[in-house]
């Protein structure tokens, strides 16, 4: 998969909301301030999940796609298990 630049920046945006819906109080400064522009916001937009080709994920972009995926199948097996 090869994102485009206005993609990985949307991907980010996602990822940044989602800390926000979770997270509160000092440990949400925490994870902006480290997930920041000035400080791992860069590499996380780009890093894969993996640096094996063989691996899921493996493509710029893939870290926060996996983090993304997991924690929404995660989201759906709460869902179910409360059925």
């Amino acid at each position: 998969m090869k994102h485009t630049e206005q993609e990985l920046e949307e991907n980010y945006n996602k990822f940044i909301g989602a800390i926000k819906k979770i997270f509160t109080g000092e440990r949400l400064e925490k994870l902006l301030h480290m997930y920041s522009m000035d400080e791992l916001g860069p590499n996380l937009m780009l890093s894969p999940a993996s640096g094996n080709v063989n691996y899921h994920n493996a493509y710029e972009g893939g870290y926060i796609d996996h983090v993304m995926n997991v924690a929404r199948n995660s989201l759906r097996m709460l869902k179910l298990y409360k059925e």
